[in-house]
Order: C-alpha cells, then structure tokens, then sequence
C-alpha cells in the first residue's frame, strides 16, 4: 500500500488539483508543501493545480491590524509570496480563535486591512510587469542563497525573492539580462540596484537591493527580449 499522503497522484485519478492547509503560526510550511505536492503531481504524471487555504495554526494565523505581532511579516514572507514562487494557484487566508474578529466572529474584513494591501502589491507587480507566471516554474536550486525563492522561465525571466534581503549567486542561463527589483512592502515602480544588467552563461551575483538591503525584496531578472514587452 503506497503512502496515504499521494494515493491520489498520478495520470489515473480524476483529480486535477486540490487546496492544502498548514499549521504553523509562521506559515514556514507553505512554499515547502506546495512546492511538494506540484512536483510529486508532475512526476506522477499529472500535475496538479495546487492552491493553500487556511496557513497558519487554528489560534493565531492571520492577526488583525491593532494586534499584527509577526504574522503579517510572516505572511508576507513565507505565505503569499512564499506559496506564489512555488507556483501556487492562490491562498484564503484564516482568521485564529485566539484573537479578535476570528473565523468565528469576524464582521469586518478591514480588520486585517493593512495585510490587504500586501496581497494588492503582489498582485499588481505580476499584472503591470506582465510576467508569464503560467509559463514559469520553481527554482530554488539556481540560488546560492537558501533563505529565498527561485521562480522562472529559463532564459527569459527569473524572479528572486529574497526574505531578508542581501544577494545570492544565481545560474542563468546564455545571455543578457537586466536587473531591477520590486519592493514587496511598499510596491511602487521597478527600481535599480548596485548591478544593472548581469550575462548568463553560468552563476552570477545579482548585486544588492537599492536600499534597506536587509529587509525583503523581489529581483526581477529579464532579457532584452522580455524587457521590451514590459511597461518600464
């Protein structure tokens, strides 16, 4: 008998995809296990859309704004960007009992108002910047630094989030690309930091953000090519 976790896997299952839930208060298991069940569907012949609803454990989770603690950081960083650079479909984000306007008494969405408009930026960075998200994969193997997300279409386009900011070694593949990066907390427009433009060919330094280098950024990393399609 195979493991209960996959029995449903494979090209026989009726099964196109399916929604996870996690439970820890940092949402540290989202990019893992999303990442997870995408690449055990794929090998398994039938890859799944995977979305994430509820991360977090059942007391905490998402807080409200008047009391955040790390949970909008933590959101930020290891849920929605986290499950999105996996290749996730998209999260629903859960209210814990142990705080007020919770799954069970919450009347006002605006309670978590401030967490909104991080979901906005993420949203908003993909559709002006036009990135082929449905073409592009996970690969967090290309980076030197492990404390970040690979996301990408090799050759063309790779988008680096790095969750404490800094730089990484990153393995391109032949030719040019800029490099510009997107503040997740704040959005605004594309920006440049200590490199401009890098060549592939083998593992290059993507330079550093343009300030406040140990806080989280997103590089974007484009050819010629991708950077002409692009509003900026």
């Amino acid at each position: 008998m195979g493991d209960p976790h996959y029995d449903l896997l494979g090209d026989a299952s009726a099964l196109t995809g399916f929604s996870l839930q996690t439970n820890r208060a940092d949402f540290s298991e989202v990019h893992s296990r999303t990442l997870d069940y995408i690449n055990r569907s794929g090998a398994a012949g039938k890859p799944w859309v995977v979305a994430c609803d509820e991360p977090g454990d059942a007391q905490r989770a998402l807080r409200p704004d008047d009391d955040a603690g790390n949970s909008h950081v933590d959101g930020r960083k290891n849920a929605l960007w986290g499950h999105i650079m996996a290749g996730g479909a998209g999260l629903e984000w859960y209210f814990g009992y142990a705080h007020a306007h919770s799954d069970l008494t919450c009347q006002d969405w605006r309670s978590r108002d401030n967490f909104w408009d991080y979901c906005r930026y993420m949203l908003e960075f993909f559709k002006k910047n036009r990135v082929p998200f449905w073409e592009m994969v996970n690969a967090n193997k290309l980076m030197t630094n492990a404390d970040g997300y690979c996301f990408c279409k090799h050759g063309e386009i790779y988008l680096v989030y790095l969750k404490n900011g800094g730089t990484t070694d990153i393995a391109l593949a032949e030719g040019d690309y800029m490099v510009r990066w997107y503040n997740p907390r704040t959005e605004g427009p594309l920006q440049k930091g200590s490199v401009g433009g890098i060549s592939g060919g083998g593992s290059v330094n993507i330079g550093l953000p343009p300030a406040e280098a140990g806080e989280d950024w997103l590089a974007v990393i484009r050819t010629d090519t991708t950077i002409a399609a692009a509003p900026y």
